[in-house]
């Protein structure tokens, strides 16, 4: 029995390894106290129970046995949900609410690096955690990740917790609280800051000083707000169709923002302005340079324009030419969302036949994978009607 007992321990054991082990906390000292022990860094997967991502994580990335293996033996591996208790303060210290965000500290509970989204290439996300261990001492920021709770204005708080004390502040309780900031670099400032629109005055102090809240706060927080307000500042122009204030904020996000394919940033803003003025084919022209310079490898941004492409453009070449796209998408990945936009485009294009015979295909793979199919569905009667 004894030997039984070890051969079970020793299966299970190895199993365990397989995948990234989380760990569970309700106190973040004890997070700390057990990297210090450990000697190892912090791997903390913040994330919410709507967040789809944030599970295609958990089953593409983390169950990874060469993933599970570098997180459990470098790292202490930490799942919090950022929308209840310990993470709602984790939220407001370390501003996320963008999911799925992970966040990397040293031993010594420093942060070392925010990454938002998912990333679906895993050497480049294994390069990316094996590069963190560098950090071995001293401190990435200019900012306390120890101190939890600064002192933030209630307004910030409370837009950040759950149920009926969730509040949004006015512009004039922002812009007041801002005003009377001695320091404007200070973290409850910058907090404020990144959590919530400002006026053209704040903006521009933003984009004035932007070198040196990056070397406070991180380059992925100032050049995610930067984009953020150049984003908001193009739906403006767009409302009053202003092309000059777009172009505007195209180069302000552009000369700043560090990217390798800095005219990738010009295209998305550009592409924004041009789909809220429903001027859709310019919208398309852009995409269409991208996607085609990158040989369709962006799978998610083909699908996402071929969607638009379904919804908002009749113009037969582009449709044709979107439909093709997603044939080769579908046939890389196939994907209920992925195949879903194919039958549309098909069903749109004329070509009724082939694109009922997709549609049943994506329902069927949607089912099998517990997705909502009833958009399909719709779609599939509207055309056999």
């Amino acid at each position: 029995m004894k030997k039984l007992s070890l051969f079970l321990a020793l299966i299970l054991g190895f199993n365990t390894t397989a995948q990234v082990e989380f760990r569970e906390f309700d106190d973040w000292n004890k997070v700390l106290e057990t990297a210090q022990e450990e000697e190892k860094f912090i791997f903390l997967d913040a994330y919410t129970d709507w967040c789809y991502w944030c599970k295609v994580a958990d089953k593409e990335l983390f169950s990874q046995e060469k993933v599970g293996e570098l997180i459990n033996n470098n790292f202490v591996p930490v799942k919090i949900n950022f929308e209840d208790s310990l993470g709602l303060v984790l939220s407001r210290k370390f501003r996320v609410w963008s999911y799925p965000t992970l966040l990397y500290f040293n031993s010594e509970g420093e942060i070392v690096l925010k990454s938002t989204g998912y990333q679906p290439d895993t050497d480049k996300f294994m390069k990316s955690s094996e590069e963190i261990l560098q950090y071995k001492e001293g401190k990435r920021y200019g900012f306390d990740s120890k101190e939890l709770q600064p002192n933030f204005p209630d307004f910030y708080v409370n837009s950040l917790t759950k149920g009926k004390a969730k509040e949004s502040p006015t512009q004039e309780m922002i812009t007041s609280f801002l005003d009377e900031q001695k320091d404007k670099f200070s973290e409850e400032s910058w907090s404020v800051m990144y959590r919530f629109p400002l006026n053209d005055y704040y903006e521009m102090f933003f984009v004035e000083n932007f070198d040196k809240y990056k070397s406070i706060y991180g380059k992925e927080e100032a050049e995610t707000f930067l984009y953020q307000t150049a984003y908001y500042k193009i739906v403006d122009a767009a409302s009053v169709k202003n092309e000059e204030l777009m172009k505007k904020w195209c180069d302000i996000a552009t000369s700043k923002i560090e990217y390798e394919k800095p005219q990738d940033i010009s295209n998305d803003l550009c592409m924004t302005y041009f789909q809220k003025t429903e001027e859709y084919e310019k919208y398309f022209a852009i995409a269409e340079k991208k996607i085609e310079s990158e040989k369709l490898e962006n799978t998610t941004f083909v699908n996402t324009v071929a969607w638009t492409t379904y919804e908002k453009i009749d113009n037969k070449a582009i449709l044709n030419k979107a439909t093709e796209w997603m044939q080769i998408v579908v046939e890389k990945e196939p994907k209920y969302a992925y195949l879903d936009t194919y039958a549309a485009l098909l069903l749109k294009s004329g070509k009724t036949k082939k694109g009922k015979k997709w549609a049943k295909k994506a329902i069927a793979l949607g089912k099998a994978n517990g997705e909502s199919v009833e958009e399909t569905e719709n779609l599939l009667k509207k055309f056999l009607k």
